[in-house]
């Protein structure tokens, strides 16, 4: 196999991740969205839900520096 198709099929497997981590990073904004939504009975949003909402925050961070370090491979 030459160099350069071993490049391409790399740089292709890199895009397919790349695409499967934004899908789940908007996948936990979508969740945030949710959860963040305010109740209908007017009562504020509980504790586990905020840490619930957080630990997506998390997550998002976790995968965006991921992705960055994707460019380096």
């Amino acid at each position: 196999m030459s160099e350069l198709k071993k490049k391409r099929m790399r740089y292709e497997v890199l895009e397919d991740v790349e695409s499967f981590l934004l899908n789940r990073i908007k996948s936990h904004e979508e969740e945030i969205e949710w959860k963040s939504a305010p109740r209908d009975d007017g009562e504020p949003i509980p504790e586990w839900r905020l840490e619930e909402i957080q630990d997506h925050k998390d997550k998002i961070a976790e995968i965006k520096e991921v992705i960055k370090s994707l460019a380096k491979l």
